[in-house]
């Protein structure tokens, strides 16, 4: 089966299976929502070059389908998206884009709830990971994503929590640089409430096989951290602790190992008011770094605002830092030292509930600490978006 057709075929499947699932008792809520988006943009550096960037209008048109059903048992969503994307000054970056996911949830006891999701994408842009990763892919990629979850209420006090994932990166043009990564996580959540007010413990444990070309990278981490609603409108989440990383290379001449400890990080802080809401998150892990061939460390600091000036007129602010790490070695062949900075101001007006239309301006540095290679982009949109319930 060709690559290009999987996201179409698998969100097929998906659909299909929704439909054979037995109907339940309880209120039943089914949604049919096409739509389709047009959005034009002016990008100075397409490629993210440092020297002599070639200027580019960029026209995409986004023909989608979601379906959704929910009862008080189970929550299915399924959707797709079609990006088609074209370049006046690039023509070799135009594609057609195809993404598709599927989420599906069950509880089967008050106290249990089993989930599956999927997705598969197909993607040319070299910007599609930078709000992600913070890093440029400048090849095709292909990117599939699967995950199982179970959620337990032990007691009224304490809940655990299962899950395992699988994702699979393609490159077409740099098979070298593919990856596979397998993940599995357990965590644990206790309500503290007796003894300190709106308080939640937290453990977790994870572990992560990361498999490239030439190279495994095995990542085992534990954190602890609280969950804590400061105020009304406050509210902080914090899991801190250590990991072990082991990275085997197979060379010519045979395998080599090296052994890495350190400690990674999860904080978020966040606010949500009558009129906007908002977050500010740090994380610190060791995770696939896209299109290089190996892991990195990773650093990100994220920011998010919202703000509703009016019932129809809103406004967003999106802000980012990265910096992906790994010494020649370590998690990777090569050594890797890329800093990344975004920001996107944006204004959106709702005509009505079903169609809007988004003004967004987004600025990226690119820093390769290793070349000493800097790259800027400078980024304006215009988006329609409009969508047609068909049932509801």
């Amino acid at each position: 089966m060709s690559p290009d057709r999987s996201p179409a075929v698998a969100t097929v499947l998906l659909l299909f299976a929704a439909a054979l699932f037995p109907p339940v008792a309880g209120g039943d809520e089914t949604r049919v929502v096409p739509s389709l988006a047009l959005k034009g943009e002016y990008n100075n550096n397409p490629f993210f070059t440092e020297k002599n960037p070639k200027e580019s209008y960029v026209g995409t048109v986004s023909p989608g389908l979601k379906l959704s059903r929910r009862t008080e048992r189970l929550d299915a969503v399924l959707s797709s998206v079609v990006d088609g994307v074209y370049y006046s000054a690039e023509e070799n970056l135009d594609s057609w884009n195809p993404r598709g996911q599927g989420k599906l949830g069950y509880r089967f006891t008050p106290a249990f709830r089993l989930s599956a999701d999927a997705s598969l994408r197909a993607d040319k842009r070299p910007e599609h990971e930078i709000e992600t990763s913070g890093l440029v892919v400048t090849t095709r990629t292909r990117q599939q994503d699967y995950a199982l979850g179970a959620e337990i209420s032990m007691s009224e006090k304490s809940a655990a929590g299962l899950s395992y994932g699988y994702n699979r990166v393609d490159y077409p043009d740099q098979p070298l640089q593919d990856s596979e990564t397998h993940s599995g996580s357990v965590n644990l959540v206790v309500d503290l409430g007796q003894r300190f007010t709106e308080t939640k413990g937290r453990a977790g444990f994870s572990y992560a096989s990361n498999r490239f070309t030439g190279l495994t990278v095995e990542n085992y981490a534990f954190t602890v951290g609280v969950q804590k609603g400061a105020t009304e409108l406050w509210s902080v989440q914090a899991d801190i602790g250590g990991r072990y990383t082991r990275s085997e290379f197979d060379f010519l001449f045979g395998k080599e190992k090296t052994d890495n400890w350190g400690w990674v990080a999860n904080v978020s802080l966040f606010y949500k008011g009558e009129r906007g809401n908002g977050s500010l998150g740090y994380g610190r892990s060791v995770t696939a770094a896209s299109g290089r061939g190996g892991a990195a460390e990773r650093n990100a600091v994220v920011l998010d605002l919202a703000r509703r000036f009016l019932y129809e007129l809103s406004g967003t602010f999106s802000a980012g830092y990265y910096r992906n790490f790994s010494d020649a070695g370590e998690f990777s062949l090569q050594g890797i030292d890329e800093q990344t900075v975004r920001a996107r101001p944006g204004l959106r007006y709702d005509f009505t509930k079903d169609i809007s239309v988004e003004a967004a301006y987004q600025y990226t540095r690119l820093r390769n600490r290793i070349s000493s290679e800097t790259a800027e982009q400078h980024a304006g949109t215009l988006r329609f978006a409009v969508r047609y319930p068909l049932y509801e």
